[in-house]
Order: C-alpha cells, then sequence, then structure tokens
C-alpha cells in the first residue's frame, strides 16, 4: 500500500507540471518580466485608498530594480523574489516603507500611512481567442495584517466583476517559500471571468497593513487538461510505541483522494 501511494504521489507530480502553452507575455517580454519598469511594461499603478486622505497618490506600487523590498525597515537580511527574471526587477507594493519611511518604530509617518490599498494594473488584453485561460506568476510575499487579491475586468477597467483572495494561509509576520528550490509561482484558472472577452484588464491589490509583495514573470496561459491534486490524505499508526517484536503485526493504511482541477 505505501509503495502504490508514492507511486500515486510521483504521478502527480509529473501531471501537475506538465507544459502549457504561453497565451500573452513571456520570457522575454517586458509586460511579464517587468524589465524597464511600468513605462516599458505597459502595466500601471492604481492607489484605492489610505488611512490619511492627504497620502492617497502616495500609495501605489513601485518598480524595484533589485527585486527586494529592502526599503522598507523590516526587510531584514532577506534575499530578492527567487522569480525567473527577478534580477532585472520586479513590482512591489511596499507596505513596511510605505508606513514608516524606512525607519523602525516610526509608525504611521510615512509617504502613506497603513492601513492603505494600491493596485497594479495591466495593460489591456485581448482574451477573445482564448477558451480558457490561467494567469501564472511568482510572489514574494509577507504578511501581517493585510490580504492580496487578483481581480479582472471585462471593460477595460470600468468595473471589476472578479476576484480571487490569495495567501491566506499566510500567518501574520509569515512569509511565502522563496529559496531559490522553492516554488515561487502561483497559477489560478481565470476563464469564467475573462475567457473569450477582447477588453480585459487583470490587478494585484494589497489591502491592510505591512510588510511587502512583490511580483513577477506574469503570463497568462492554456488550462493545463490534467492538472491533478491529492486531498484527504491518511494514515492510521496502530500505536505510538510498541516492542520490536510486534512492530510486524502491525496494518498501516494510506488513502487519499485525487482530483483533476484542470
Amino acid at each position: 500500500m505505501q509503495k502504490i501511494f508514492t507511486v500515486l504521489l510521483a504521478i502527480l507530480a509529473f501531471s501537475s507540471n506538465q507544459a502549457q502553452t504561453i497565451l500573452w507575455g513571456g520570457a522575454n517580454d517586458p509586460k511579464s518580466t517587468f524589465t524597464g519598469g511600468l513605462a516599458a511594461s505597459g502595466w500601471t499603478t492604481e492607489a484605492i485608498s489610505s488611512s490619511i486622505p492627504d497620502s492617497l497618490a502616495n500609495t501605489i506600487w513601485e518598480f524595484s530594480a533589485n527585486g527586494t523590498a529592502s526599503k522598507g525597515a523590516y526587510w531584514g537580511t532577506r534575499t530578492r523574489i527567487q522569480s525567473p527574471t527577478g534580477a532585472t526587477g520586479a513590482m512591489l507594493f511596499n507596505s513596511d516603507y510605505l508606513d514608516n519611511r524606512g525607519v523602525a518604530g516610526n509608525f504611521g509617518n510615512g509617504p502613506s500611512a497603513a492601513p492603505h490599498s494600491g493596485a497594479l494594473v495591466s495593460p489591456i488584453i485581448d482574451c477573445s481567442t482564448f477558451p480558457t485561460v490561467a494567469i501564472s506568476f511568482h510572489q514574494f510575499y509577507r504578511a501581517f495584517q493585510s490580504t492580496c487579491y487578483i481581480e479582472t475586468s471585462s471593460d477595460g477597467g470600468t468595473t471589476w466583476d472578479g476576484k480571487i483572495q490569495l495567501n491566506q494561509e499566510i500567518a501574520a509576520n509569515s512569509q511565502t517559500p522563496n529559496a531559490v528550490t522553492a516554488d515561487t509561482r502561483k497559477i489560478f484558472n481565470l476563464s469564467s471571468f475573462i475567457a473569450g472577452k477582447p477588453n480585459v484588464k487583470i490587478r494585484f491589490t494589497f489591502e491592510g497593513e505591512y510588510y511587502f509583495w512583490l511580483i513577477d514573470d506574469v503570463t497568462l496561459i492554456t488550462v493545463p487538461e490534467n492538472d491533478l491534486k491529492l486531498t484527504s490524505a491518511f494514515y492510521t499508526p496502530f500505536a505510538y510505541a510498541q516492542p520490536k517484536s510486534q512492530i510486524c503485526g502491525d496494518l498501516f493504511s494510506f488513502s487519499g483522494t485525487a482530483s483533476n482541477i484542470g
């Protein structure tokens, strides 16, 4: 049973790492890599809210040329976002710096006191020929009291009618993986919101306070036919400890539910 369970995990990993066709953007496209900053990428930034109305104009995303949020007082010794093109920069909402201007303990005295919210907004994308579409991107996020959203518009940004919250599993003062070997890539199926639509915009929205959200290498891709997911994994140890002479009599059962979310 244990060998069968191991084989199942291997199949899941193989199936979930199929190559997908890139529909928009790509490895050498500044719309995806942000190389050269906002002007080169065609993306824009939108200030949504600030706890001090006079500082709303400062509540924006910025291009981080070194792929870090090191201007913030609580960045510490962290390294840059480990995305494929992170060395050429990434987009950043630096809630830490915006609240304290890079000075530890200087709460509320930065360019835009927290809580606040701001969005990174894509250029218009023609998805009229895409029967399915998913968004793929790399991120580095550290949480305190903040939430992250992907939002979609099918009328060029006039209204935002699609919304997905992400990173709910990241506890206060914790962060997403950022080692070279860790999976920093996220994929979300947006077909129900934007597939077949000609006048699409997508935005990343940060709400709340502290610490930062770095985004890089954004592409639109086809939804994989097979995207297998293992849930409800279960095993039943008979005892916590027992004599060696009796261990061979134990029966361990393993089970799980595999589903295709592709």
